[in-house]
């Protein structure tokens, strides 16, 4: 069976021609470069690396990969194009966008790295894998290699500075410096002032709790300090807060009516 399977994808290889795909891209529809522009650039398909026969480097994915990409939420808040509702509705959309050329099916020949591949003239299947022939957005690389360059400009250019502006500069190096070693002794002496409260003050005291927290800048710094309490006991504690809290608002509701009816009596 691998051996009709091999024969079969010998039949249907085609050679690349970049002038065909870059005519077939360009009488794309609005839509359907719209879902390949977020399939390339903000999907996060997984892809791997190949190389054509006689052709460029190129990334390539599998198919079933890409029809739960199409499945997916993200894809769903995609505005301005169609979203396919199940499996073979993603299935015929990829099939339906193939013949723009931004990928093509390919077939694996070896095991080498970069894998050979080899351009197939065959429909969209699931379980067949596709190259990309559409460049991600080359858009932050450039951004970033114009801060480097200005960056790097500036460092080399830094003798012929006004004399305030390298003032103020070193002004704000010297102070960049200061709250980097505040940070880092204040990481340090945290775990020290734990452990020292742990025997006098049982459980301990941690500063700054959450500090390497997965929170916001502000909320890093929030609260100071707390008691280092188990998560069983903390939730019991907020618990019985709101239980208390709620108590206090069920009273305040039950006695209104009674105050209301004794000064009526009293009227």
């Amino acid at each position: 069976m691998a051996v009709d399977c091999c024969d079969t994808n010998e039949k249907h290889r085609s050679p690349l021609k970049i002038e065909t795909l870059k005519k077939n891209q360009e009488r794309a529809p609005e839509d359907v470069k719209r879902i390949i522009e977020w399939m390339r650039n903000k999907s996060g398909i997984r892809v791997h690396s190949g190389k054509i026969e006689n052709g460029p480097l190129v990334d390539y994915f599998r198919g079933k990969i890409a029809v739960r990409t199409l499945l997916s939420p993200s894809f769903s808040k995609l505005k301005g194009v169609n979203h396919p509702t199940n499996e073979q509705e993603a299935i015929q959309l990829l099939k339906d966008m193939q013949q723009y050329m931004f990928y093509q099916r390919v077939d694996r020949l070896g095991e080498k790295k970069p894998r050979p591949l080899a351009i197939l003239d065959l429909p969209f299947e699931m379980e067949g894998y596709y190259a990309w022939f559409y460049e991600a957005s080359q858009r932050w690389l450039y951004i970033g290699a114009a801060i480097l360059a200005i960056g790097t400009l500036a460092i080399i250019m830094f003798p012929v500075w006004p004399q305030q502006l390298r003032e103020a500069t070193s002004y704000l190096s010297m102070g960049a410096l200061c709250i980097l070693g505040a940070f880092v002794a204040l990481a340090a002496i945290r775990p020290v002032i734990y452990g020292i409260t742990r025997i006098i003050l049982h459980p301990g005291i941690w500063i700054l709790p959450q500090l390497f927290a997965d929170v916001g800048i502000l909320e890093s710094f929030q609260p100071l300090y707390e008691w280092n309490y188990p998560k069983e006991k903390k939730e019991k504690r907020s618990k019985k807060k709101e239980e208390t809290v709620s108590n206090k608002k069920d009273s305040k509701k039950a006695n209104k009516p009674k105050n209301e009816s004794s000064s009526i009596k009293e009227e």
